[in-house]
Order: structure tokens, then C-alpha cells, then sequence
């Protein structure tokens, strides 16, 4: 449990735990400022996989930002898939996002309304 003060005099507080270990991992997050009108809540499912010098998480879940200060607009969010590379010493050490991070306005004015990005590792670096 953490809060945090804002210049303008608000507080956004935070709450994270793990709240299952088994069959995966799973953390839940809140977070909100009364103030500006701001909710966050995440559920984070990691699927983790090692390849020999390369670790690959696929992040299950989903992030939903509810904007009460623009007529309640909730904003659901998916999230890439992180790959670490060089783990054993081998090759150049890096973390790469690949695939795609996902932001869908399911409520309020603007819903109906998708952004999305796309993430790819970079060719020149290699695979590992």
C-alpha cells in the first residue's frame, strides 16, 4: 500500500498485491485519485517461459482506466510480450516488447474507439 502527493494537492493511492501463486502467478493492482476523477485497476497473469538464453513472458490480464472526469470513460488495456535476452552471458543484453498493446474505450463518449501498437524485435540485433 503506498499514496503518493501531487503538487495540485490530490493523492492517488495504490494498492498491489499477489494474490494467487499457483497454477500462475497472478498480482492484482488498484489505483485511484479521487481528485482528478482517475481509476486503475490490473490483474497481471505472467506465463513465463525460458529458452535457453532468453527469458519469454506472455502478460495475461488486463489494465481498465476509468476517467470519471471525461464522463466515465473506461479504457481496457492489453499488454506485449516481454522478451529478455543474453541471460547467460551470450550475445548483446536486452529486453525487447514484441506484439501488440492494446487500448479499447468501452464506455462513455468515446466508446467504440480502438488504438493499437505494434511492437517487433529488432532483426538487426539477431535472434535468441
Amino acid at each position: 500500500h503506498a499514496s503518493f502527493r501531487h503538487r495540485d494537492g490530490s493523492e492517488t493511492r495504490l494498492v498491489a498485491e499477489q494474490v494467487a501463486v499457483s497454477p500462475r502467478p497472478t498480482s492484482a493492482i488498484h489505483a485511484c485519485n479521487n481528485a482528478l476523477g482517475f481509476e486503475m485497476t490490473s490483474l497481471a497473469r505472467p506465463e513465463i517461459s525460458f529458452r535457453g538464453n532468453s527469458l519469454h513472458i506472455t502478460m495475461g490480464g488486463e489494465a481498465r482506466v476509468l476517467l470519471r472526469r471525461f464522463g466515465d470513460e473506461l479504457y481496457v488495456i492489453t499488454r506485449p510480450t516481454i522478451t529478455s535476452h543474453g541471460l547467460m552471458g551470450l550475445g548483446e543484453a536486452r529486453v525487447e516488447l514484441t506484439g501488440s498493446l492494446v487500448v479499447r474505450c468501452v464506455s462513455g463518449e468515446n466508446a467504440g474507439m480502438r488504438a493499437e501498437l505494434w511492437f517487433g524485435c529488432d532483426a538487426a540485433a539477431g535472434a535468441s
